[in-house]
């Protein structure tokens, strides 16, 4: 748990809604139980299977020994769903999956545990995703996709509200989310720098059919990257505010403060239009919380 608050801190310590998660994980840390052999990146897209029999599991760079929750909860990340609504593993329900697991040799499920788990394991992607960047400027990995990829916390980030905010008292949860930031469209002198981008993403799309291969999925990459600098500049609106992120990690300021999370569900929102707009949860959000 502290190593993520390290990590958290390497990071710059400015994301008010990942150090919500911590300090919620921090409040329901869960008795260690006996460990077991982990895979540590157990999701639908690591699994091999034939006629409905599994065949095969991918990926066990991640693996280590710990509580068995945490690769249940791992698969059932919204992240690693791919859009399907169903929770567990995005194939079936929560109890489905629990019922399966116990009936196949499984230890019987603790549902408060596997929620420790969802939340750490967002929390453990969202700082992933800003290492990623880390890792670009560092010169290690200086791909376009890894600086790209280093723009997906905001995913988690929304995730994260998405399921803590229900121990926000009711007031909170019915309070209205802040107007999103809105940029006048310039009808007249130089075109602005968002419309340069634009104007680039859209010649992009123009010539897609010159590329093949690895070429093809890096093009497609650039085009994303391109976009993303175009809506944050149509809405500057910056996720990080330390002064925040440090109230939330010292307790100042909980689900319970006043207004706070409507406006921590706004920034989630506007930053993840910006970063993600296609992520499924966005639109699941909107309709929660009643926003466009």
């Amino acid at each position: 748990m502290e190593g993520l608050a390290e990590q958290f801190a390497q990071h710059g310590g400015d994301r008010p809604i990942i150090a919500l998660g911590l300090a919620w994980l921090r409040a329901n840390l869960p008795d260690p139980i006996a460990p077991r052999l982990l895979h540590g990146d157990f999701r639908i897209g690591n699994l091999m299977t034939e006629n409905g029999r599994l065949t095969g599991v991918l990926d066990w760079e991640l693996a280590h020994l710990g509580d068995f929750h945490e690769d249940l909860a791992f698969g059932c990340m919204a992240v690693w769903r791919f859009g399907s609504p169903l929770p567990g593993f995005g194939l079936g329900s929560l109890d489905e999956l629990f019922d399966a697991y116990e009936a196949n040799g499984g230890a019987k499920v603790d549902p408060a545990r596997f929620r420790f788990w969802q939340v750490y394991r967002t929390v453990w992607w969202a700082l992933g995703c800003l290492g990623m960047g880390q890792t670009w400027r560092s010169g290690a990995d200086r791909s376009l996709e890894r600086v790209v990829v280093g723009r997906r916390a905001a995913e988690q980030e929304l995730d994260l509200l998405l399921l803590v905010e229900d121990e926000a008292p009711e007031a909170e949860r019915a309070r209205a989310v802040p107007s999103a930031p809105t940029a006048a469209p310039r009808e007249a002198g130089e075109p602005s720098a968002d419309e340069i981008l634009t104007a680039v993403g859209e010649w992009l799309g123009l010539v897609k059919e010159r590329f093949v291969g690895r070429e093809r999925f890096e093009h497609a990459v650039a085009r994303n990257a391109l976009g993303i600098v175009a809506r944050e500049l149509a809405t500057r609106s910056p996720a990080e505010d330390r002064v925040l992120a440090d109230d939330i990690l010292a307790g100042r300021a909980t689900l319970a403060t006043q207004g706070l999370l409507a406006r921590l569900r706004r920034s989630a929102l506007t930053k993840l239009a910006a970063d993600q707009p296609k992520y499924p949860s966005l639109a699941l959000a909107r309709g929660k919380w009643q926003v466009s």
